[in-house]
C-alpha cells in the first residue's frame, strides 16, 4: 500500500502539477518514478534453509580431498520444498558449467538464485566463484537465475530428474551495469546437457563410493566423447592409483599433465603415483620441474596427508622451495 500511495503522489507531482513539455521529458520523469519505486520497494528475502539438510545454503567445497581431485570450485545445495515436492523424497543433482567463465579465478563472482518453478519463491541465493557448481535437491522443477558482471542477467528453467547430470549454461556478454539490467528483467539462457561431463560426474560418484572399477568405466565413456579433457584423465588416474595399478595411473596423470601443464592436481597426483611405485626421485623431479609451483601449491602439497604418507622422503625438499 505505501508503494502505491508513493507512486500516485510522484505521478501527480511529476506528470500533472509539473506537466512535461516534451515526450523525452515525459519519458525521463516516468523512468525516474520507476527507478525510485525499484529502490524503495520491499525485496523478498529467502527463508533460512532447514538445519536438518546436508548444507544450509550454497557452500564452497571440494568434491574429494583437494589434493586428490580439484572437482567443484563451489557447490550448492537447496532445501526441499515444503509443499510442491512433498510427494518425492528422491534427490538428484545437477552440475552447472559456465563455459564463458574461468575455472581458476577466485575473483570472478557470480550470484546464483534458485526459485520454485511453480510459486517462483526464492529457495536459496549465494555468491559463487569459478566456472561450475553443483545443485543437489529433490526431483522437481526449478528456476535458476545467474548474475555476473560483464554478462546479461540470465534465467533458465531446470528440471532435476536424474541421480546426476551435467549442463552447460551459455550467457551473453554485456557492458550494461547489473543495476540497470535489474530494471528490465532477465534474458533467457540456454541450458544444454553435456553427456561427457555427465559420465565424468557419474564416475566421480563411483569413486566417492570406492567403486573404482565402475568409475574407470564411466571415465572411459566420458573420454570417448571428450578425449582431451585433462580433468577426466586425472580422475581416471586417481581411480587407478586407488586400485594400485600404478603404471596405468602414471599414464593417465601424464596425459592430463601434457594436455594442461598448469593443472596442478594432475601434477601432484603424478608425483604420488611415482612415490607409490617406489620411484621418489622421479616424483621429486615432477614437482620441481617447470612451471614452478606457487607458494599456495607448495603449501597444499606438504599438507596433503596422502602425499606425506607416500612421499615422506621428499616432503622437506618440496617445503624448501617455498619463496619468502
Amino acid at each position: 500500500l505505501p508503494t502505491i500511495v508513493l507512486m500516485v503522489f510522484l505521478g501527480i507531482v511529476l506528470c500533472w502539477v509539473h506537466a512535461p513539455n516534451s515526450r523525452i521529458e515525459g519519458f525521463t520523469r516516468g523512468f525516474s518514478v520507476f527507478a525510485i519505486l525499484t529502490v524503495v520497494s520491499p525485496v523478498q528475502t529467502p527463508e533460512p534453509l532447514d538445519s536438518g539438510n546436508i548444507n544450509q545454503t550454497f557452500t564452497t567445497s571440494s568434491f574429494f580431498e583437494i589434493s586428490q581431485m580439484s572437482f567443484f570450485i563451489s557447490s550448492a545445495t537447496a532445501r526441499p520444498f515444503s509443499n510442491n515436492n512433498a510427494e518425492s523424497d528422491a534427490e538428484g543433482a545437477a552440475v552447472i558449467i559456465f563455459p564463458s567463465l574461468s575455472n581458476n579465478s577466485k575473483s570472478e563472482i557470480a550470484t546464483i538464485t534458485l526459485r520454485d518453478a511453480k510459486t517462483e519463491k526464492v529457495i536459496a541465493r549465494q555468491d559463487i566463484t569459478g566456472s561450475q557448481f553443483k545443485l543437489k535437491k529433490p526431483y522437481g522443477d526449478y528456476i535458476l537465475e545467474v548474475e555476473k558482471s560483464g554478462f546479461r542477467r540470465t534465467e533458465v528453467p531446470i528440471s532435476i530428474t536424474e541421480n546426476i547430470a551435467a549442463y552447460k549454461l551459455s550467457m551473453e556478454k554485456s557492458s550494461v551495469p547489473l543495476g540497470l539490467q535489474r530494471l528490465v528483467g532477465f534474458s533467457e539462457g540456454k541450458l544444454e546437457k553435456s553427456q561427457a561431463e555427465t559420465y565424468k560426474q557419474e564416475g566421480a560418484n563411483y569413486s566417492r563410493q570406492k567403486d573404482y572399477k565402475l568409475a574407470i568405466e564411466k571415465y572411459d565413456e566420458a573420454l570417448k566423447l571428450a578425449p582431451n579433457d585433462a580433468q577426466t584423465h586425472n580422475y581416471k588416474g586417481y581411480a587407478f592409483l586407488r586400485e594400485e595399478q600404478y603404471d596405468a595411473a602414471i599414464a593417465s596423470f601424464k596425459k592430463a599433465h601434457e594436455l594442461s601443464p598448469q593443472y596442478y592436481y594432475a601434477r601432484l597426483n603424478l608425483a604420488k603415483a611415482h612415490c607409490a611405485k617406489g620411484d621418489v626421485d622421479t616424483a621429486k623431479s615432477v614437482l620441481l620441474s617447470k612451471p614452478a609451483l606457487s607458494n599456495d601449491e607448495i603449501s597444499t602439497t606438504i599438507k596433503d596427508h596422502e602425499f606425506k604418507k607416500l612421499c615422506s622422503e621428499i616432503v622437506a625438499d618440496i617445503k624448501a622451495i617455498s619463496k619468502p
